[in-house]
């Protein structure tokens, strides 16, 4: 899922891969498969606009989409006749898909053979390919080893590894690298208007990865990252209100938005926690949660070195494996919050099940 608001802006970042593409544009020998690897966050999907915007204006990948541009706003709100984007959705029960169903990929399969109607491209951007199905991969093969002329299929995969090797093999591989702090801090005043106030700490949370940031702002930011403190303190000190409420407000699914909280808290609680064991093992005081050294001696000096080690495996697996565990997400976040304030007894199941 995407936690961008608008992708059709100029790119930040990425000269030499968008000067690679220009050039096989230009060349003539642009493939007709595409995989965009690189870091969840770090402007694939932004790229493969860009590149998808410019094919539709004539090739040129210099060309900015402008708020006013009818084929600007066609691709934003999905109305092109030649463009289809695949994402993860929530289903019809309120839970993000693990998978992108076989049924859609038929449905692309289709229309990548189809005429273009409107004389030009017919494209497919696939996000999350990492997501996709054995089945559904398998269905897509078609369309990479016999393309129809002037098509085109991008897929986007923050874990390569999760991507079918027919598929990987079929496709120009594309890596998209960390941006550095100063382009990052550049895409969040320019386009998400961040404060100077929150920008040092969102730049340091995106680890180079803008979309990072962005997710992170749209929990709140700084006044989400109060928030989470505020409610393990209290509940340290065996006030647990907050953290009953903070449970709940997470775990709600809104349906009408690509964005999904209880995922983006997931990732803070994994950098937040990685923050410490970095900090312990490469001595580095200055890299735990922003110089508060209090919060050390109140939540990480309570339990082992080890067990920190244990729970951020822990967020990891529940996070992006949530399939295997099989547990509602009430409960995830239940057991993971638990670990800063009872370290291993949170495991316990009855203890967890007090806060669902």
């Amino acid at each position: 899922m995407s936690s961008h608001f608008n992708k059709i802006v100029p790119v930040i970042g990425h000269t030499n891969t968008l000067k690679h593409l220009a050039e096989q544009i230009k060349g003539g020998v642009l493939p007709h498969g595409l995989l965009f690897v690189g870091p969840k966050g770090v402007g694939k999907a932004t790229v493969a606009y860009q590149l998808i915007y410019s094919l539709f204006k004539g090739g040129d990948l210099k060309t900015e989409g402008k708020a006013d541009d009818p084929l600007f706003r066609r691709l934003i709100n999905g109305s092109h006749s030649d463009f289809k984007h695949i994402q993860l959705k929530f289903s019809e029960e309120g839970k993000v898909q693990q998978e992108i169903p076989l049924d859609l990929i038929r449905d692309i399969v289709h229309f990548l053979q189809t005429t273009p109607l409107e004389g030009g491209w017919r494209i497919v951007l696939i996000e999350d390919a990492d997501c996709l199905g054995r089945k559904a991969a398998n269905a897509l093969l078609k369309s990479l080893e016999e393309p129809p002329p002037r098509t085109l299929l991008i897929l986007c995969a923050s874990q390569e590894q999760q991507v079918l090797p027919t598929l990987r093999s079929r496709c120009q591989r594309i890596v998209l690298k960390k941006l550095t702090d100063d382009e990052v801090r550049q895409v969040l005043v320019e386009y998400h208007n961040v404060t100077a106030e929150e920008l040092s700490f969102l730049t340091l949370f995106a680890e180079g990865s803008p979309g990072r940031a962005i997710m992170l702002l749209q929990l709140g930011g700084k006044q989400f990252y109060q928030e989470f403190l505020d409610v393990l303190l209290a509940a340290i000190k065996g006030q647990h209100t907050l953290l009953v409420t903070f449970i709940e407000k997470y775990t709600q699914v809104q349906p009408d938005k690509c964005f999904d909280p209880y995922r983006a808290v997931g990732y803070f609680m994994s950098w937040w926690l990685g923050q410490y064991l970095i900090e312990t093992v490469q001595k580095e005081d200055d890299r735990l949660l922003m110089g508060d050294k209090q919060l050390k001696t109140q939540i990480f000096d309570r339990f082992s070195f080890e067990f920190w080690e244990q729970h951020y495996h822990k967020i990891n697996f529940f996070y992006h494996h949530p399939h295997a565990v099989g547990l509602e997400r009430k409960y995830c976040l239940a057991v993971l919050m638990l670990g800063f304030v009872f370290g291993p007894k949170a495991y316990n199941e009855v203890v967890a099940n007090e806060f669902r």
